[in-house]
């Protein structure tokens, strides 16, 4: 059981459901015409202001509460009838359902991490009222525990992450996550992003400057501000990025798995690549944070439901003689050629996933290959009565638990 698999369910159960039909229905109304004439649809321009980057129907929610704002842009454009916005609330809850059945046990335990896993809280709050999901809270219950199940996920709630991220604002993990996101966005595909760089190398010199720290780790300064404000030790700046990095991945596949069921609801399916319309694999190539394909192929594979760039795409055919390819990824680029040589083509860029719908496994397995950040939480030993626990206490001269490689009395444990 892997959480992608139990995803496509999901899009299946979505998909056999008759709501489903009058999203779509509601959802081509907003810019498809009944009329042969060219006559411009009547929530065109609401459809072009609320389809913004992959928000899903969050953000026709959004722009719906919002119409105002757009007026001096989009002159004429009007909120949706109340029926529309009910369908599309009970669209985002049915894609919503999925983040809150995923998190719900750190809900509890810590909310904060809960609420960075959550791709909707980079977005402005709405107050549309929930609607009810398509879907019984029980079919969400196998792709959450696979969520769940998975290795990163483990590997965050056994670590040190607690200690760590208290030390942080909220705001503070979001600027984290925008860092990391800008540099992975304007960062060639082939290079390996600065901020991530520090993960690699594992440095431990001490600093007390935002410059120095800026300049050693080259690290994007507001990372480094953040770093220094919060009075981040030297010996837990990787620990700090690598944590970071595995809620920001964890993100990632949610992100990728909401994209997956807002496709199943606007009647689309998954965009395949495979030996009848590719014409060539590009590249084919790896780093320390990503795979990357890019491939050639025959037809147009645009339409007007879609944005392509950010959707989940695979790939299954036999570039070379006794090789088959088998790899599902998140759309980098996108770019179509009308009437060549080859008549209609399309030149498509993704980003390999895994098991966890995860963009940037590569890098976060080896850091659970390499048991980095260490588990440092505080042991707990069972005492002879069951009902009593204590803390398990750390030896003066074994390695610290916060993960520095010192023993622990020239370390966290000097002042004690």
């Amino acid at each position: 059981m892997d959480f992608r698999s139990e995803v496509f369910k999901l899009c299946k159960a979505i998909q056999k459901r008759a709501e489903t039909n009058i999203v779509n229905e509601t959802y081509l109304r907003l810019f498809t015409s009944k009329s042969e004439e060219c006559v411009i649809p009547q929530y065109s321009m609401f459809h072009e202001a609320a389809k913004h980057g992959n928000n899903q129907f969050y953000g026709y929610l959004y722009a719906n509460e919002h119409t105002d704002d757009y007026k001096t842009v989009l002159q004429g454009i009007k909120p949706l009838p109340d029926k529309d916005i009910q369908i599309f609330a009970r669209a985002h809850a049915t894609i919503y359902a999925l983040i809150k059945e995923c998190v719900k046990e750190l809900e509890i335990s810590n909310p904060r991490i809960a609420k960075a896993l959550d791709p909707y809280s980079k977005y402005r709050p709405i107050t549309t009222p929930a609607g009810v999901p398509f879907l019984a809270e029980k079919e969400y219950e196998k792709a959450a525990e696979a969520f769940r199940e998975s290795k990163l996920y483990k590997k965050l709630i056994n670590s040190s992450i607690n200690a760590l991220v208290e030390k942080l604002k909220p705001e503070d993990i979001h600027t984290m996550f925008m860092v990391f996101e800008k540099e992975i966005v304007a960062c060639p595909l082939d290079v390996v992003p600065e901020s991530i760089k520090p993960l690699e190398k594992c440095l431990v010199t001490k600093f007390e400057k935002i410059e120095e720290i800026s300049q050693k780790y080259n690290l994007n300064k507001l990372l480094a501000t953040i770093l220094v404000n919060r009075k981040i030790e030297e010996n837990q700046i990787e620990i700090l990025l690598a944590e970071t990095l595995i809620i920001f991945s964890l993100q990632k596949s949610l992100e990728n798995a909401c994209s997956l069921l807002y496709t199943a609801l606007i009647g689309d399916d998954l965009c395949v690549f495979n030996n009848d319309n590719i014409f060539n694999i590009d590249k084919n190539y790896s780093n320390s944070l990503r795979k990357v394909i890019q491939l050639s192929a025959v037809g147009i594979f645009l339409n007007g439901k879609s944005n392509m760039v950010g959707d989940i795409m695979l790939v299954d055919c036999d570039p070379y003689p006794k090789h088959h390819m088998h790899e599902f990824g998140v759309i980098q680029s996108y770019s179509a050629s009308f009437n060549g040589e080859m008549g209609n083509t399309s030149k498509v860029t993704m980003m390999v996933v895994d098991d966890l719908l995860n963009p940037y496994h590569l890098l976060t397995n080896r850091i659970i290959d390499m048991d980095f950040p260490p588990l440092v939480r505080e042991e707990v030993e069972d005492s002879k009565d069951k009902n009593i626990s204590v803390k398990k206490k750390i030896s003066r001269n074994e390695k610290c638990p916060c993960g520095s490689g010192l023993k622990y009395k020239f370390c966290c444990g000097k002042n004690k």
